[in-house]
Formats: structure tokens, C-alpha cells, sequence
């Protein structure tokens, strides 16, 4: 195994999965994870906008055999070698492409309504005073700096096919704003599922499942809890992240 002085190398899921990450920098959080357990039941083409060190794809490609072939797509040049060394460190190199590239491109590299699922943990907190000083590899990925939600959800109505999905993670407190921005383009939310980090806690982030030309119906599911009132993860935190109780080194 190469040894990389400039990245560590993480596992979850009780080490099925193994991941490199960045020492200083960007590093996968809670909200990924949740995300790719809330879109690993989806078939057919998938595309992640956004994919970091290749997190989602890698774990819905592990737990879910229907997942046919992935793509995630990366402008930040060193997580997309990341993305592409932990695809075969997981040995899913025949169904998980990296693609580094601004997504806002993607038209040269896709045709229109191609794909089934499009998935996306977009930088979400906004930049209130102009561009950000130093535009660091952590600071572009949560950060509205190079890509806006606006530009997500354009690509996504030109990737997604007719009925194709929209999964997304997005702060509960911006959801209006968001389903507002999805309507404009023709992708109906269908379910929402409020996360919180205890039951008398407010709620941080939202999971989301968009439909390109769906009805409008709007299902509130069961919220997700992920912990108990002592501070031990609830049961439904435990089935998501396998056995650990929390990733490692993160």
C-alpha cells in the first residue's frame, strides 16, 4: 500500500470500507455518509456532483448491488486523484468512474437526460462578504465560492432523465429557498427527511429526493435521530454507519 505522507488512511463501516483522506484540508463528514445511505437503494445511472474523495459512490456501490455504474465527478484536482486511489483501494474500479472536472461543464462530457439518480452534498454555506480571501481546498467545499445550489440543480435538470432523482443534503433552515429553486427547474421535491442530532434538538440538515417532472406531493418522513438522550448513538445511526459508532479520524 503507498505511503502518503499527506493524507491518512480512514475506514468505516467496521473496515469494509477503506478511505485516504487529507490530513489539512477537506475531510468527509457525518452528512455524506447519511446521504449515500439515503440513495443507496436507487438502480440504474448514478452521478455524484461533487464527490470529494469518492465517499458516496464508494459506499453505495458497497451496499447496494442494484447500484449499477457510478460517477463522480470532482473539480478540485488532488481529491480527484484521492477519488480515483480509494475506487481501487475498494477494488470498484468497474462500476466507479472519477471524473475530474467543473460541473458546471458537464455537458462536454454527458448527453442530455442520461442519468437516473443524481446525488450531490453541495457547498452550502454562503459567502456574505464577497469571495473568501483564501479559497482553500476545505473552504471551496462548503463554501458558495465556485458553485452555487443554482448551478447543482441546472446540471442536474439537463443530466436526469424523465422521472429521474434528485438526492440532496441541504441545511433544514435554506429548504424553502431550495424547493423554490427546484421548482423553477422542473424538479418536484417528493421527500424530505428532517435530521436531528437528539430528539429535543433543533434540526441542522435535511434529506431530500427530487423528481425531474414529478407530481406535486411532498412526504415528510420520519425524522432521523442520531443520538440517544445519554449521547450514545441511536440504533438507525448504528445501521448507517455499520458497527462504529462514529468514523475514524474524523
Amino acid at each position: 500500500m503507498t505511503n502518503h505522507t499527506d493524507r491518512s488512511l480512514d475506514s468505516i463501516f467496521g473496515g469494509r470500507i477503506k478511505l485516504y483522506q487529507p490530513k489539512e484540508g477537506y475531510r468527509f463528514s457525518e452528512d455524506s455518509i447519511l446521504l449515500a445511505d439515503f440513495s443507496s437503494m436507487t438502480k440504474g445511472l448514478s452521478i455524484d456532483l461533487g464527490t470529494g474523495c469518492g465517499i458516496i459512490p464508494i459506499i453505495m456501490a458497497t451496499k447496494s448491488p442494484s447500484v449499477e455504474k457510478i460517477y463522480g465527478v470532482e473539480i478540485q484536482k488532488r481529491l480527484s486523484e484521492i477519488a480515483v486511489e480509494n475506487v481501487r483501494l475498494n477494488r470498484l474500479d468497474g462500476r466507479i468512474e472519477i471524473i475530474s472536472q467543473d460541473i458546471r461543464k458537464l455537458k462536454e462530457n454527458f448527453a442530455p437526460q442520461l442519468f437516473d439518480v443524481v446525488i450531490s452534498n453541495p457547498p452550502y454555506m454562503q459567502v456574505d462578504h464577497g469571495i473568501i480571501s483564501s479559497a482553500s481546498e476545505k473552504a471551496l467545499a462548503k463554501h458558495e465560492i465556485l458553485l452555487r445550489i443554482q448551478d447543482i440543480l441546472n446540471i442536474s435538470r439537463y443530466l436526469l432523465k424523465s422521472r429521474g432523482i434528485l438526492k440532496l443534503v441541504y441545511p433544514t433552515m435554506r429548504l424553502v429557498d431550495l424547493f423554490v429553486l427546484m421548482r423553477m427547474r422542473k424538479i418536484e421535491p417528493k421527500r424530505i427527511r428532517l435530521v436531528y442530532h437528539r430528539q429535543d434538538s433543533p434540526s441542522n440538515i435535511a434529506l431530500i429526493e427530487g423528481v425531474k417532472f414529478g407530481r406535486s406531493s411532498l412526504d415528510i418522513m420520519p425524522p432521523l435521530i442520531l443520538y440517544n438522550h445519554d449521547g450514545s448513538p441511536t440504533e438507525e445511526y448504528r445501521r448507517i454507519f455499520g458497527q462504529e459508532t462514529t468514523p475514524q479520524n474524523i
